[in-house]
């Protein structure tokens, strides 16, 4: 088992004292946590301390309120947290604790929020940013004069004055009027690792009820060396408590309130449905694209009736738009999801809103699932038009853990669960029942284990399945142990350092005992070894059991850079590769240099939604054509074009499944599907069926067919496309487990 221990220490914070007696202590002592140990069996010692100071201030305040008039010391007004992680790295943490005046400065309005009023900067909009946290390495921390930090951030906090809170009320002092419900506005971090890059979040356009509307992602820290800068930044527009006339025009529950400047805020009447969170559209901008994504709410639940994807990038509407709508019970159940759209019946309506869409009965559609439930779990879901349940279950009544299901065929798998609710067993239709025990740590050394264990098959001569697996005293995984033909085990273990990262996993060895040991303490040999973590819990080296090494290192979080030894003819060589991110963490660039050639550089660029448009590779003994994929605003990929193959388009359904595909030279192929989203036919640009599928032939007997494919027919004709010879595959499923 293992312990984790708490030691307690006293800080000093500063405290009012013009408001007491004139011999007021001007410190106050707080209680909090000095170490933190974690110590037990065959796991590695971890230990974290804290240690808090508070800053001194030059100068004295004049305290007049009682008695004589007299000079006091400025009280503090920052407070620092020293951490100290397993690894020596050490990451401080500033709070503001300016105590309160009875001549306030505005200081203490942050009293208790996370950051130094003594250290600020400009954020690229203007902002004033203070200073947060600060992140060293063991190294840089411990030398004299102290080293540079690897991390910096910084906080700007937005408050709603109290003007625009109290409805009127007259501030009678500064406690009354003092600005409240601090929020985070922008985040700066500079990566000092990578040159001072830095990564913005700002907000902006606040709603009065809790919410921004804007959020944009910016800075330097995703521009790369000779290329474009600010790569990777983006603006979402999520438009909480708004009307939008084309999808809740009349919307009564939308509280419509502003908290901008020194106005006072609107407060909604005691007939609106303050359900504060709903937002009718969300627009996502990258560029010159922008994404809609278009939501109706109900104004009184809050659950989602529809949401609509836009394709246009300028927030037009389309009968090829994606329409999903959601339908509930009376507990707030899902019951319904009904999808309509797309390319192929484009019966998106560009004329009714959203919402009306959405409580104007069910329109036509492409697909529909229904979902029932009992005892508040989902316990069938149907596809509208076929004879299966996808889903199809029982659940205990108190618990709602699963206790038999059926395949789409209607056979089924049973599930037994002790009264701690782990699993016990999981017998599938026709074949024996896997079991599951546990069984706690001991006293005497064993670790906790559970094994899963399969009976053998009357048929078989292979014997049962059994593998265990082995947790260390803080629960994770250490090792996985394998029954093996032979009768012997087969282990594979994992080890972990002080602050829980990897430290080595084994290969995959036969599990031999020494007499006289028990087999805790035997050593497993062949590791691949994980080593040189960084602050932020990054590998530096990676060394396999034939001893060969990889290292990795890091510049902030934009660029990983791999180096290994490969062997050639001519003796190893050192093959690097660069990897660099955007803004948004995405692979926009790699360089891979094979030691004796020319660098090659392949670029990557995405659209607003993460999808890739762009690759091209910078060889110069070998130039390659571009790769370009063309996403529309629903999120699906309109063409793609291929030095190899040209180009091809493609058109879609409401579910995103391609109809047609149209490729280079005049091809054509055109798909159909079944309203449980299975393939029917595959046809030609001429409309010749090259593929046919059936499916849900009635069970009978043993043959479990129901919600499978009962037959395939394969059609071939000549170059003129006639004189067909199809070719039938039927498909029987009698076999265990159907």
């Amino acid at each position: 088992d293992a312990v984790i221990e708490y030691g307690y220490r006293y800080f000093q914070m500063p405290a009012v004292i013009c408001s007491n007696t004139q011999n007021a202590n001007p410190w106050t002592f707080v209680t909090g946590v000095g170490t933190k140990t974690v110590t037990g069996t065959r796991i590695p010692t971890s230990s974290w301390t804290y240690s808090s100071t508070v800053n001194t201030r030059v100068g004295f305040f004049q305290c007049a309120n009682e008695g004589t008039p007299r000079s006091v010391p400025a009280p503090g007004d920052e407070l620092t947290t020293t951490m100290t992680a397993p690894d020596g790295s050490v990451t401080e943490y500033f709070y503001s604790v300016y105590p309160g005046w009875e001549d306030p400065e505005p200081a203490v309005y942050n009293h208790g929020l996370p950051f130094t009023p003594n250290v600020s900067r400009l954020s690229s909009t203007g902002s004033t940013v203070y200073l947060s946290s600060r992140v060293y390495s063991a190294a840089a921390y411990s030398a004299s004069p102290r080293g540079a930090p690897l991390r910096e951030r910084y906080l700007e906090y937005a408050q709603d004055p109290r003007s625009q809170i109290s409805g009127g009320f007259v501030c009678q002092n500064y406690l009354h009027c003092a600005p409240a419900n601090a929020r985070v506005k922008t985040e700066l971090t500079v990566f000092h690792d990578d040159g001072d890059r830095t990564q913005e979040v700002e907000r902006d356009d606040y709603d009065g009820l809790g919410h921004y509307r804007v959020t944009a992602i910016g800075g330097t820290a995703g521009d790369l060396p000779g290329g474009p800068s600010g790569t990777g930044g983006s603006r979402t527009f999520t438009a909480f408590n708004e009307s939008d006339s084309a999808v809740n025009p009349g919307d009564t529950g939308i509280i419509t309130g502003t908290m901008t400047g020194m106005g006072t805020f609107s407060v909604p009447s005691l007939a609106a449905s303050w359900i504060t969170g709903r937002a009718p559209s969300t627009r996502i901008t990258e560029g010159e694209r922008t994404l809609t994504l278009q939501t109706c709410s109900d104004s009184v639940t809050g659950k989602i009736l529809a949401e609509r994807k836009l394709g246009s990038f300028d927030g037009s509407r389309s009968t090829k738009d994606l329409i999903s709508l959601f339908g509930y019970d009376g507990v707030g159940n899902l019951t319904r999801e009904t999808y309509l759209g797309g390319d192929a019946r484009h019966n998106a309506s560009v004329t009714t809103a959203l919402c009306g869409t959405a409580t104007g009965g069910i329109p036509a559609y492409d697909y529909q699932i229904n979902h029932t439930y009992a005892w508040g779990a989902r316990v069938t879901s149907k596809y509208a038009g076929v004879d299966f349940f996808q889903l199809d279950r029982t659940v205990d009544r108190y618990t709602g853990l699963t206790l038999s299901a059926k395949d789409v065929a209607g056979s089924v798998t049973t599930y037994d669960w002790d009264d701690q609710f782990h699993l016990k067993s999981v017998t599938p239709p026709g074949l024996t029942a896997t079991k599951y025990e546990y069984h706690n740590a001991t006293a005497t050394g064993a670790p906790a284990w559970v094994e899963a264990a399969t009976a053998a098959q009357p048929s078989s001569t292979l014997g049962a399945i059994k593998t265990q697996y082995q947790y260390d005293a803080l629960g994770r995984l250490w090792r996985t142990k394998k029954w093996m033909p032979d009768s012997t085990w087969s282990v594979q273990e994992t080890l972990y350092d002080a602050a829980s990262r990897t430290a080595s996993e084994s290969e995959r060895v036969q599990l031999v005992i020494p007499a006289g040991t028990s087999e805790w303490s035997v050593t497993i040999p062949y590791k691949t070894v994980y080593s040189g973590y960084d602050v932020f819990g990054r590998l530096g080296s990676i060394r396999t059991p034939d001893q060969k090494e990889t290292t990795f290192s890091y510049a902030g979080n934009r660029a990983t850079t791999t180096t290994q030894s490969v062997a050639q003819q001519l003796g190893p060589v050192s093959v690097s590769r660069t990897e660099e991110r955007d803004l948004q963490g995405r692979l926009v660039r790699v360089t891979e240099n094979a030691g004796t050639t020319a660098a090659l550089t392949t670029s990557y660029e995405y659209d607003p939604a993460g999808h890739l448009i762009t690759v091209s590779m910078s060889d110069a003994s070998n130039p390659q054509a571009a790769r370009t994929f063309s996403y529309d605003g629903r999120g699906l990929l309109i063409d793609e074009t291929h030095p190899e193959s040209g180009k091809t388009s493609y058109t879609y359904d409401a579910r995103g499944h391609v109809t047609q595909a149209d490729m280079a030279g005049g091809l054509s192929l055109k798909f159909d599907f079944d309203a449980a989203e299975r393939p029917k036919t595959v046809s030609d640009g001429n409309n010749l069926t090259l593929k046919e599928f059936y499916y849900d032939r009635p069970n009978l007997l043993n043959d479990w067919s129901m919600g499978k494919v009962d037959r395939a027919i394969r059609h071939n004709r000549n170059a003129a496309g006639v004189d067909d010879k199809p070719v039938t595959d039927t498909f029987y499923y009698t076999g265990p487990g159907g």
